[in-house]
Protein backbone atom coordinates (compact mmCIF):
# COMPACT_ATOMS: atom_id res chain seq x y z
CA UNK A 1 0.00 0.00 0.00
CA UNK A 2 2.91 2.33 0.75
CA UNK A 3 4.10 1.91 -2.87
CA UNK A 4 0.75 3.12 -4.26
CA UNK A 5 0.75 6.17 -1.99
CA UNK A 6 4.23 7.10 -3.21
CA UNK A 7 3.23 6.45 -6.82
CA UNK A 8 0.13 8.63 -6.40
CA UNK A 9 2.20 11.49 -4.93
CA UNK A 10 4.72 11.27 -7.79
CA UNK A 11 1.91 11.15 -10.35
CA UNK A 12 0.20 14.19 -8.81
CA UNK A 13 3.49 16.11 -8.69
CA UNK A 14 4.01 15.40 -12.42
CA UNK A 15 0.36 16.32 -13.14
CA UNK A 16 0.71 19.62 -11.26
CA UNK A 17 3.90 20.45 -13.14
CA UNK A 18 2.32 19.64 -16.52
CA UNK A 19 -0.77 21.66 -15.64
CA UNK A 20 1.29 24.70 -14.55
CA UNK A 21 3.38 24.51 -17.74
CA UNK A 22 0.28 24.19 -19.89
CA UNK A 23 -1.46 27.09 -18.15
CA UNK A 24 1.66 29.22 -18.61
CA UNK A 25 2.02 28.36 -22.32
CA UNK A 26 -1.65 28.82 -23.17
CA UNK A 27 -1.90 32.10 -21.25
CA UNK A 28 1.07 33.43 -23.27
CA UNK A 29 -0.65 32.36 -26.51
CA UNK A 30 -3.94 34.00 -25.53
CA UNK A 31 -2.18 37.25 -24.57
CA UNK A 32 -0.39 37.31 -27.96
CA UNK A 33 -3.79 37.10 -29.68
CA UNK A 34 -5.35 39.96 -27.68
CA UNK A 35 -5.48 43.49 -29.07
CA UNK A 36 -4.88 46.62 -26.97
CA UNK A 37 -8.60 47.21 -26.37
CA UNK A 38 -9.09 43.64 -25.09
CA UNK A 39 -6.07 43.96 -22.80
CA UNK A 40 -7.41 47.25 -21.45
CA UNK A 41 -10.79 45.61 -20.84
CA UNK A 42 -9.17 42.71 -18.96
CA UNK A 43 -7.18 45.12 -16.75
CA UNK A 44 -10.07 47.37 -15.84
CA UNK A 45 -13.10 45.08 -15.77
CA UNK A 46 -12.30 41.40 -16.29
CA UNK A 47 -15.25 39.91 -18.22
CA UNK A 48 -14.73 36.30 -17.23
CA UNK A 49 -17.75 34.10 -17.52
CA UNK A 50 -18.13 30.40 -18.07
CA UNK A 51 -19.83 30.93 -21.44
CA UNK A 52 -17.86 34.04 -22.47
CA UNK A 53 -14.11 34.23 -22.18
CA UNK A 54 -13.98 30.75 -20.61
CA UNK A 55 -15.67 29.23 -23.66
CA UNK A 56 -13.31 31.12 -25.95
CA UNK A 57 -10.31 29.67 -24.08
CA UNK A 58 -11.75 26.14 -24.09
CA UNK A 59 -12.70 26.19 -27.79
CA UNK A 60 -9.50 27.76 -29.05
CA UNK A 61 -6.83 26.44 -26.69
CA UNK A 62 -8.04 23.37 -24.76
CA UNK A 63 -10.30 21.16 -26.86
CA UNK A 64 -8.31 19.13 -29.41
CA UNK A 65 -5.00 20.45 -28.05
CA UNK A 66 -2.34 17.78 -28.69
CA UNK A 67 -0.29 19.07 -25.73
CA UNK A 68 -3.04 17.95 -23.35
CA UNK A 69 -2.14 14.28 -23.10
CA UNK A 70 -3.38 13.87 -19.54
CA UNK A 71 -6.74 13.96 -17.81
CA UNK A 72 -7.83 17.52 -17.15
CA UNK A 73 -11.19 19.13 -16.50
CA UNK A 74 -11.60 21.81 -19.23
CA UNK A 75 -13.76 24.20 -17.15
CA UNK A 76 -11.25 24.30 -14.31
CA UNK A 77 -8.33 24.60 -16.72
CA UNK A 78 -9.92 27.57 -18.51
CA UNK A 79 -10.40 29.28 -15.13
CA UNK A 80 -6.73 28.73 -14.24
CA UNK A 81 -5.66 30.08 -17.64
CA UNK A 82 -7.87 33.13 -17.24
CA UNK A 83 -6.40 33.89 -13.79
CA UNK A 84 -2.86 33.55 -15.19
CA UNK A 85 -3.68 35.89 -18.10
CA UNK A 86 -4.88 38.61 -15.70
CA UNK A 87 -1.82 38.11 -13.49
CA UNK A 88 0.58 38.41 -16.46
CA UNK A 89 -1.14 41.49 -17.88
CA UNK A 90 -1.06 43.25 -14.51
CA UNK A 91 2.53 42.16 -13.84
CA UNK A 92 3.67 43.61 -17.18
CA UNK A 93 1.98 46.94 -16.42
CA UNK A 94 3.44 46.95 -12.91
CA UNK A 95 6.97 46.34 -14.21
CA UNK A 96 6.60 49.20 -16.71
CA UNK A 97 5.40 51.52 -13.92
CA UNK A 98 8.22 50.47 -11.59
CA UNK A 99 10.79 51.19 -14.30
CA UNK A 100 9.25 54.64 -14.83
CA UNK A 101 9.89 55.26 -11.12
CA UNK A 102 13.53 54.18 -11.24
CA UNK A 103 13.28 50.58 -10.08
CA UNK A 104 16.09 48.25 -11.02
CA UNK A 105 18.07 45.31 -9.65
CA UNK A 106 17.59 44.71 -5.93
CA UNK A 107 14.66 47.14 -5.69
CA UNK A 108 12.74 44.99 -8.14
CA UNK A 109 13.72 41.76 -6.35
CA UNK A 110 12.49 43.21 -3.04
CA UNK A 111 9.13 44.23 -4.47
CA UNK A 112 8.51 40.85 -6.11
CA UNK A 113 9.31 39.03 -2.84
CA UNK A 114 6.86 41.25 -0.97
CA UNK A 115 3.98 40.65 -3.37
CA UNK A 116 4.08 36.86 -3.66
CA UNK A 117 0.71 36.57 -1.91
CA UNK A 118 -2.40 38.18 -3.40
CA UNK A 119 -0.42 39.18 -6.48
CA UNK A 120 -3.24 40.52 -8.62
CA UNK A 121 -4.72 42.73 -5.90
CA UNK A 122 -1.32 44.11 -4.91
CA UNK A 123 -0.38 44.68 -8.58
CA UNK A 124 -3.53 46.79 -8.95
CA UNK A 125 -2.88 48.74 -5.74
CA UNK A 126 0.73 49.51 -6.71
CA UNK A 127 -0.25 50.57 -10.24
CA UNK A 128 -2.95 52.87 -8.83
CA UNK A 129 -0.50 54.29 -6.26
CA UNK A 130 2.05 55.14 -8.95
CA UNK A 131 -0.63 56.55 -11.29
CA UNK A 132 -1.90 58.82 -8.50
CA UNK A 133 1.57 59.79 -7.18
CA UNK A 134 3.76 60.63 -10.17
CA UNK A 135 6.66 61.97 -8.09
CA UNK A 136 7.22 58.98 -5.76
CA UNK A 137 10.65 57.34 -5.68
CA UNK A 138 11.71 53.72 -5.17
CA UNK A 139 11.88 54.17 -1.40
CA UNK A 140 8.32 55.53 -1.25
CA UNK A 141 7.05 52.63 -3.37
CA UNK A 142 8.83 50.04 -1.23
CA UNK A 143 7.42 51.65 1.94
CA UNK A 144 3.93 51.57 0.45
CA UNK A 145 4.40 47.92 -0.53
CA UNK A 146 5.46 47.03 3.03
CA UNK A 147 2.28 48.76 4.24
CA UNK A 148 -0.16 47.04 1.90
CA UNK A 149 1.42 43.61 2.40
CA UNK A 150 1.46 44.04 6.21
CA UNK A 151 5.16 43.18 6.28
CA UNK A 152 7.56 44.57 8.86
CA UNK A 153 10.96 45.54 7.50
CA UNK A 154 12.81 43.53 10.17
CA UNK A 155 10.94 40.31 9.25
CA UNK A 156 11.48 40.72 5.50
CA UNK A 157 13.84 38.40 3.63
CA UNK A 158 14.67 38.29 -0.05
CA UNK A 159 14.02 34.78 -1.36
CA UNK A 160 16.21 33.21 -4.02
Amino acid sequence: MKYYGKLFKETMKDYDKKTRQLVDEISDDVIKDLNEEEIKQLKTNPPYSHFGFGLYIRNNYIYNNPKIDFLVEPDSLSGMIYAKIIEKILKKELIEKLREHGFEGNDYVAITCLIKKNKKEIYKQLIDYMNNNKEVNTSDILDYTFDITNTEFDEFEIED
